[in-house]
């Protein structure tokens, strides 16, 4: 899932123009943003946080944070298995 399609569509869906969305985050960063900027941000997925919230609290919606509690087990780091392993690596060559 590519962020800017994502956000394209919401423009789109409810009718606000990434000129617009520019202008709220120029007015809320308290610089300049261009339209370019934003487009070239949306296209490259670099639009960052501050920018993501300001354009979807303008498109009318709430960015949350859920738990997800089908995680996947990642193993503790064993050192001695890491060593086990590079010395057995090791015989191979000799």
């Amino acid at each position: 899932m590519n962020i800017g399609n994502e956000i394209r569509k919401l423009t789109v869906e409810n009718g606000v123009t990434l000129t617009h969305l520019a202008k709220c985050i120029a007015v809320k960063k308290g610089k300049p943003y261009s339209v370019q900027n934003l487009s070239s941000k949306l296209k490259k997925g670099t639009a960052n946080f501050n920018e993501l919230a300001i354009i979807l609290e303008e498109l009318g919606y709430d960015i949350k944070f859920e738990k997800n509690d089908n995680k996947s087990e990642v193993p503790d780091f064993n050192p001695a298995l890491l060593i086990y392993a590079f010395i057995n690596s090791l015989t191979l060559f000799l």
